[in-house]
């Protein structure tokens, strides 16, 4: 039987067998909102984004899979769903991201989970929003362990995003027991808000790394390595603001006013 998650809380991923687990899914299931209207009603698409990002043992940022880089060493995303289910839950996970132990990359030791509602609509105002955890594929669910229905509970009233969780290698699930819900005058956990700011300290460094080289000076590996350090700061950068700039705390969104100022870009208000 699942298990219903609650904050705080540490699941072992174990096998009934006793054997080691090679992969698992996390899943997220909504629906879009019907408006009735006079002469018909109006389906309101619903967009909810789920990302994962990756952290080593020094808590140093790795990588980051969510809708707009499917994929990474062993991690997976399914597509960016829009819409939600139209006409009723049809019992699938609109959007999944699977993990395959065996295929990531060794300094990974801890993935987070985050989802946000692209489109700024509350949680508590989307139909049957769910998430769930479980052994096998994106097309086989062999176990399911543990599940979270989002609009049974008040504390996601007003609320845009959530950090489902953080996978740690060897130690199981858990449910931050501070990690919160946050929306327009949000909060987030010490731990993730902190990841936040390294993510962004990084890319800023990446950056003005970027902006004092001459490519041509240097050898083909140098140049290599130039151009992952490219690809290294737009996955920074695009993470950051779909995750942490403007949304989880003041600290947060002051970070991306400067990081904007640095690219000189408009500065987003934090005024809450």
């Amino acid at each position: 039987m699942a298990i219903n998650l609650v904050k705080g809380q540490k699941i072992s991923l174990a096998k009934d067998d006793g054997g080691h687990l090679h992969s698992f899914c996390v899943g997220a299931n909504w629906g879009a909102i019907t408006e009735k209207g006079f002469f018909r009603d109006k389906i309101k698409p619903v967009d909810l984004d789920l990302s994962a990002a990756m952290f080593d043992s020094n808590k140093q940022f790795c990588d980051v899979v969510y809708f707009g880089k499917k994929s990474a060493p062993g991690v997976f995303h399914s597509g960016d769903d829009l819409v939600g289910d139209v006409g009723g839950d049809d019992g699938l996970d609109n959007e999944i991201i699977s993990v395959d132990l065996s295929r990531l990359n060794s300094n990974v030791e801890q993935i987070f989970f985050v989802l946000n509602s692209y489109n700024q609509i509350d949680f508590d105002k989307i139909p049957f929003a769910s998430i769930r955890l479980y052994e096998g594929t994106p097309t086989r669910v062999n176990k399911v362990f543990a599940s979270y229905n989002i609009v049974r509970y008040s504390a996601f009233a007003y609320k845009v995003a959530m950090i489902l969780g953080a996978f740690e290698i060897e130690g199981g699930y858990e449910i931050p027991p501070s990690a919160q819900t946050y929306g327009n005058a949000p909060v987030i956990s010490d731990e993730m808000m902190q990841e936040c700011v390294k993510i962004y300290n990084k890319a800023l460094a990446i950056e003005r790394a970027l902006n004092s080289t001459f490519v041509n000076r240097y050898s083909s590996e140098e140049v290599n390595l130039y151009n992952q350090n490219v690809r290294m700061h737009s996955q920074l950068i695009d993470w950051f603001n779909a995750n942490c700039a403007g949304k989880q705390s003041y600290s947060a969104c002051k970070a991306a006013q400067e990081l904007n100022r640095q690219r000189g870009l408009p500065e987003q208000s934090c005024g809450y």
